[in-house]
């Protein structure tokens, strides 16, 4: 299964909740909220790593998303948010799959488009025209990023 995931509002924009969606036949969309990044920028902060924030709370955030199809996916579609950070951010994807998944699927990034329904799902989050599937709380998000292990250069 091919699946394409969309975000809106990066990760860094702690003053804003972050939605990722994803869609294929089905969709699925969880929220992060503001307070909860910004609790978790300071965590980064003070353990010295605070661009690693970025791309590691990312690819939890894919890893919670995925979780729910992952025996099935063969193929993720990231839409390109991060230019120039995709190597890093596939190492650290799969990294932190292995521990949750059996397999882990091809991870790509392309431009998805706003006509994608990864798209339109983050965008109906994110203007409230529809809920979250998942609000994402502070101890999921630390169960996945704790089982990371050394985090690539930032």
């Amino acid at each position: 299964m091919k699946i394409y995931i969309d975000q809106s509002n990066k990760i860094e924009q702690t003053n804003k909740h972050t939605v990722l969606a994803l869609a294929n036949d089905k969709k699925y969309s969880i929220l992060i909220p503001a307070k909860i990044k910004r609790q978790f920028q300071e965590l980064f902060r003070h353990n010295g790593e605070p661009r690693a924030f970025i791309y590691i709370t990312f690819a939890a955030a894919i890893v919670i998303l995925t979780k729910e199809c992952s025996g099935k996916l063969s193929q993720i579609v990231i839409d390109q948010e991060y230019y120039g950070k995709e190597k890093q951010l596939k190492e650290t994807i799969e990294k932190i799959m292995s521990k949750f998944f059996n397999k882990i699927p091809n991870i790509n990034f392309e431009k998805i488009g706003k006509s994608s329904n990864a798209h339109k799902q983050t965008y109906s989050v994110t203007k409230r025209k529809i809920k979250a599937d998942k609000i994402v709380s502070f101890n999921e998000l630390n169960e996945i990023i704790r089982c990371k292990s050394k985090t690539p250069n930032a």
